[in-house]
């Protein structure tokens, strides 16, 4: 979701857009917000779906490597 709840960005593993949701409120929301809205939302889509893929990878291999995922 975006910071401000305006837009919900859903992923599945393979960082692949599955829905974008607007808030009710959204259609009196000026262009450029909607914009930076789905932006901000896009993006912690992005870094969530990589922290999940992360852990996920450090499970199966057992393995402690910082900085690598």
């Amino acid at each position: 979701s975006s910071s401000d709840g305006l837009v919900k960005v859903t992923m599945n593993g393979s960082q692949e857009v599955k829905a974008i949701l607007l808030a009710d409120a959204s259609p009196e929301a000026p262009k450029t917000k909607l914009e930076e809205a789905l932006k901000d939302a896009y993006n912690r889509a992005i870094k969530q779906s990589q922290k999940i893929a992360a852990q996920k990878m450090k499970d199966a291999a057992g393995l402690n490597l910082p900085g690598l995922f």
